[in-house]
């Protein structure tokens, strides 16, 4: 398997279904890419979800847990999904996330740099317009989350800020040309997305600055200490 899309989600399965749809559609090998979906038992819509694995057949798999402490421990989600992957790629993906690239899977392949972890392009609008590279859905090479043991680092439930640390101590990020929609405001501009709120609340206290310095430190060392084994 050359790509695993991990999603944790909770109460969208109508949303969820059509934006897996949208990546199986946008993929130039959709034999390869697969999906694997964190659900929290008490999902009252869980369902409808599971009518996902009828839809996507062997594509797909759904893991169904217990709801923890939401989004704040979306990590543990994560590393429940990476578990099972079998892809070269992981992608941290959002249930409102919807692929807007033609081929995404091969470009992700062909971005790929070593075990650099790679940060494909976001935006608000389904065009694709004012988009930019982001560490919200990093791709994790499967060497790399050997090496640390985690696809969190840290397991830290702001995914995106300690990828951003690991990268900024240890040197490595590759590029995607890859966009995808982040899909998290209302028309009246209210956002939705609990994680992106949780990130911007604690972007600028100094502890958690701190905090994200300390994993990227950390976790790099671990790149390092390994990469000498190997």
């Amino acid at each position: 398997m050359n790509i695993s899309i991990l999603i944790p989600t909770r109460g969208k399965p109508e949303l969820l279904i059509k934006n897996i749809q949208c990546i199986f559609q946008n993929a130039e090998c959709p034999e390869e890419v697969e999906v694997i979906i964190r659900a929290d038992f008490d999902d009252y819509t869980l369902p409808v979800l599971l009518g996902c694995e009828k839809i996507f057949k062997n594509n797909i798999s759904i893991i169904i847990g217990r709801h923890f402490n939401g989004y704040r421990d979306i990590q543990i989600f994560f590393e429940e999904c990476a578990k099972l992957a079998s892809g070269k790629l992981m992608m941290l993906y959002n249930d409102d996330f919807k692929m807007l690239t033609d081929k995404f899977d091969s470009l992700l392949i062909a971005s790929a740099k070593g075990i650099a972890p790679i940060t494909p392009r976001i935006c608000k609008l389904d065009d694709g317009s004012g988009s930019h590279y982001s560490w919200s859905c990093v791709t994790i090479p499967r060497d790399l989350y050997s090496k640390i043991g985690e696809i969190c680092p840290g397991q830290n439930p702001v995914c995106d800020r300690a990828w951003e640390s690991v990268s900024k101590h240890c040197g490595l990020v590759a590029r995607a040309e890859v966009t995808i929609q982040h899909n998290y405001v209302k028309p009246e501009k209210e956002n939705l997305d609990r994680t992106f709120f949780l990130s911007e609340k604690q972007k600028n206290r100094p502890k958690w600055i701190e905090m994200w310095d300390h994993i990227g430190r950390e976790t790099a060392k671990k790149i390092c200490k390994n990469d000498k084994r190997d």
